[in-house]
């Protein structure tokens, strides 16, 4: 089975060249709605609020093209992790009124670093670059809910347009 890749410029955390991991990106369809800087920020803060809860998980922030993505280790719980990517993302959602496209998916990936080939047992398992199989992956799209709960990103209610 091929894995999507994930190319990085040097190590990250204790992710090595032909790591497995679990990788969840997030983005915005039609994110020229919002300001760029706005938007990038916003990414940003979700990405790391995510990070920041799965500790144990040894979960990384991890810029990557246009998605951001974060990264886990294999012990990861599922479930609690959509509970919370809903959430935080359905409160995006909320302070736009639903005029953003929100997706976000949970997919397993080979990290490699920029100019080294990953090793020899890994390397079967490698596939396509994650940046250019997004578009053709199965993603979950937010639908929009009137109401929902809103306690992480409070202070980013006044959602700033273009």
């Amino acid at each position: 089975m091929k894995l999507l890749k994930i190319t990085i410029p040097e190590p990250v955390y204790k992710y090595k060249n032909g790591s497995k991991v679990f990788a969840l990106y997030f983005g915005f369809g039609n994110e020229e709605l919002l300001r760029r800087d706005y938007a990038a920020t916003l990414k940003q803060r979700i990405a790391k609020i995510i990070a920041d809860s799965f500790v144990t998980e040894q979960a990384v922030f991890l810029p990557y093209h246009d998605l951001y993505c974060v990264i886990f280790r294999s012990n990861i719980d599922k479930r609690q992790l959509f509970r919370l990517c809903e959430t935080l993302l359905g409160e995006v959602d909320t302070y736009t009124e639903g005029k953003l496209k929100i997706f976000y998916h949970f997919t397993k990936c080979v990290i490699v670093e920029e100019g080294k080939a990953p090793g020899p047992f890994h390397f079967a398992f490698t596939g396509e670059e994650l940046c250019d199989a997004y578009a053709s992956l199965p993603n979950t799209f937010l639908e929009h809910k009137e109401r929902r709960n809103m306690h992480y990103l409070a202070d980013l209610s006044d959602v700033k347009w273009q």
